[in-house]
């Protein structure tokens, strides 16, 4: 592991920057395709590029030497050159298309959902359509789910209390007629609200 010049209590190696006295790695935040670290030097935080941490401890300097705005790619096979205007841009690019095409699927979700309670408040027979999305919602969620409550519940049981909101958002939709402008937002905030729920409880008679 090569040491981080300035940042004694952080290594580098492989592609990863570690905390050599949790020796645990530290997990970047992906901002345009480019992962970023939190680094600590007497209490304060300092954010850089993986990237620019590599290069420094490759070549054995202090990462505050590097003039701001200078940027650099990390390569396969563990090597650092430095960035270019165009690939900047590019990289940009694919990450907002890649942020419009999934926000231009979530839109097209809701107008289908929305569209099915138009057609059941209507009469159509599409209650089993209805029950369908809301599983598939339930699965798209489920990642988000267990890991914003991964500190109170067993994964087995989150996701039971997730289909648990399924079924209680059909029956609100097709029993009571209510409205779901959001089954997302609906299923998400329901499951999260039974969980603590249960949490504060579990805590109450420990």
């Amino acid at each position: 592991m090569l040491p981080i010049k300035g940042y004694p209590n952080y290594g580098y190696e492989d592609g990863t920057v570690w905390n050599i006295k949790t020796n645990k790695q530290l997990r970047p935040t992906i901002y345009y395709s480019v992962g970023y670290v939190n680094l600590c030097r007497n209490g304060k935080f300092k954010k850089f590029s993986v990237p620019k941490i590599a290069f420094c401890a490759i070549h054995h300097i202090p990462i505050e030497t590097v003039p701001k705005g200078v940027q650099f790619v990390l390569n396969e096979d563990g090597s650092v050159r430095l960035s270019n205007a165009t690939e900047r841009n590019e990289k940009r690019s694919k990450t907002l298309a890649k942020f419009k095409k999934s926000s231009i699927d979530k839109i097209d979700k809701e107008i289908e959902w929305l569209q099915l309670q138009k057609k059941f408040l209507q009469g159509e027979d599409v209650k089993s359509d209805i029950f369908a999305y809301l599983t598939d919602i339930a699965y798209e969620i489920e990642p988000y789910i267990l890991k914003v409550t991964k500190s109170m519940i067993m994964p087995s049981l989150a996701k039971d209390y997730l289909l648990e909101s399924v079924d209680l958002c059909y029956q609100k939709v097709t029993s009571e007629k209510i409205l779901v402008n959001s089954p997302r937002r609906w299923l998400s905030f329901a499951t999260r609200n039974t969980i603590r729920n249960k949490y504060r409880k579990s805590n109450k008679t420990i």
